[in-house]
């Protein structure tokens, strides 16, 4: 017996063009919420100008195309359960008919640049309410999934903070604090050169913002969300909702310009789900209540000395502290499948307690040789992240009796690293980068396992690992009319040592 099954997907396409009809490449095309304008997805158009959205919901949406020096085109689309052509979309050269006229340039929600896609987060509508986390989900290539980041369908991608690398610590717990109204930009580095560590096969880089205007200026916003549902229904028994206030500040006055923000992240959601399966003679009925409390905070304050044309000095502190509690409550009846009579009853309580920390320090010197763009920068960073996690389980057996766990995990890192790069122009169209990296790292993972109040040695275990990398690389790149040319040689070296328990297992 065979079974076919079509489903239909759906899709928005399209093409845009100029004035000349000429395919637009590198088009930004974003699909709008049409209730809120909020952005559900975005791509760029190809070399053939050509667009498409893969199977969005169905609803009512604005499709908005565009490009900078040009009208910006909106159309609304109502999608049901088939593709909607958009056909030709052409655009028009923006024009001043004043005789006297201020031009503000906005930078498009996306742009291609030769050997990465950045997204301009700031004043873009994505940002409104949004941590950086969910920003990254509107960005094309981009997948996050149980808040694990992939992107052009790389599961290894290396996360850096103002180019700064974020390895050792919980990335995606950095990325649910950092506001998105903090961000700058973010940069989607697919294949990236020599410069970058060989660990990670993409790369996404967060700039938050740093004003350098003169004087004293800030920024404060705030946002929430309610959550909508039936109280009383499937264990539901509080609100959930989210608050997230934002605040920054910045004053340059002469050689000095301080920066600094903070934000504060308080989110209660939960997470409800039944099976039911039959097994004859036997039916199996589960339902799983998680609700969850998280309250979070990311700082940092900075200082930079532009010493003279040549010199500049930086200092900046930042960190981030998070408490999580969470409830797990499981239950699985079994029932006769015939009769429908009870059989037993399990339920599983789990109360889960996270608390992260991580405190963070960055000094670093730029030197400018000239004005043909050739100069030398030096960082030095020193980051200690602290997690605990702990998990009181309940097993309440269907015998009547109960069976209690206790864990408990206590991992603190240390990292320091040091680096320096050089960038020397060798003319209009090419230019030489070289650099170097060292760094230390000392990991303590702790696990204690309890059954009622005895510890159990043989689930008990504790890894201390230290890790010591140096680095060196030299990259070209050179640009001609039509194309670029990027090649790069890095070397690295890797010194590790793993103890287990007093038990040397790696080295």
């Amino acid at each position: 017996m065979l079974f076919h099954e079509a489903i239909a997907q759906t899709s928005i396409k399209g093409r845009v063009v100029d004035e000349q009809q000429k395919p637009f490449k590198q088009a930004s095309v974003l699909l709008l919420e049409a209730k809120d304008s909020s952005i559900y997805q975005s791509v760029l158009t190809n070399t053939q100008g050509d667009f498409e959205f893969v199977e969005p919901k169905q609803g009512n949406f604005l499709v908005l195309v565009a490009a900078m020096g040009y009208q910006k085109k909106y159309l609304s689309v109502a999608l049901l359960n088939s593709p909607i052509q958009l056909g030709t979309i052409a655009l028009s050269a923006a024009t001043n008919t004043l005789a006297e006229v201020t031009v503000v340039s906005k930078k498009p929600f996306l742009e291609q640049k030769s050997d990465r896609l950045v997204v301009n987060v700031e004043n873009s509508p994505a940002s409104a309410g949004a941590n950086a986390l969910e920003v990254l989900q509107k960005v094309p290539g981009v997948i996050v999934r149980n808040e694990q980041v992939t992107l052009a369908g790389k599961n290894s991608v290396n996360i850096l903070i103002n180019g700064k690398s974020s390895q050792y610590t919980d990335v995606n717990q950095v990325l649910s604090n950092i506001s998105a109204a903090g961000i700058e930009k973010i940069e989607l580095i697919t294949n990236p050169g020599a410069k970058y560590d060989a660990a990670g096969g993409a790369v996404i880089n967060i700039i938050l913002k740093k004003n350098a205007n003169l004087g004293t200026n800030g920024t404060v916003t705030l946002s929430g969300a309610m959550g909508l549902y039936e109280k009383g229904k499937d264990f539901v028994d509080r609100n959930y909702y989210r608050f997230t206030p934002f605040v920054s500040l910045n004053h340059r006055e002469g050689k000095i310009n301080a920066y600094g923000s903070i934000n504060y992240f308080h989110r209660n959601l939960f997470e409800y789900s039944e099976y039911d399966r039959l097994i004859p003679p036997n039916r199996f009925f589960q339902t799983n209540y998680s609700p969850n409390n998280r309250n979070s905070s990311n700082y940092r304050a900075g200082l930079d000395y532009y010493a003279n044309d040549k010199n500049t000095f930086g200092v900046l502190i930042r960190g981030f502290n998070l408490m999580s509690d969470e409830e797990r409550d499981n239950t699985t009846q079994q029932f006769n499948a015939t009769t429908g009579q009870l059989l037993s009853t399990f339920k599983t309580l789990n109360n889960n307690k996270i608390q992260r920390n991580n405190l963070a320090g960055n000094l670093n010197w730029k030197h400018v040789f000239d004005s043909t763009g050739k100069e030398l920068n030096m960082d030095f960073d020193y980051s200690n992240f602290q997690l605990t996690n702990t998990s009181d389980i309940t097993n309440q057996l269907a015998g009547g009796g109960t069976n209690k766990l206790y864990q408990a995990v206590d991992n603190p890192v240390k990292f320091a690293v040091f680096k320096t790069d050089y960038t020397h122009p060798l003319n209009q169209h090419s230019k030489l980068e070289m650099g170097a990296k060292f760094s230390l790292a000392t990991i303590d993972n702790y696990l204690e396992f309890k059954q009622g109040s005895v510890i159990d040695p043989k689930r008990t275990v504790d890894f201390e690992y230290t890790e010591n990398i140096n680095a060196a690389y030299a990259s070209y790149q050179h640009s001609f009319k039509q194309w670029e040319l990027v090649t790069g040689l890095r070397a690295e070296q890797t010194v590790a040592k793993g103890v287990s328990q007093n038990k040397e297992v790696l080295n």
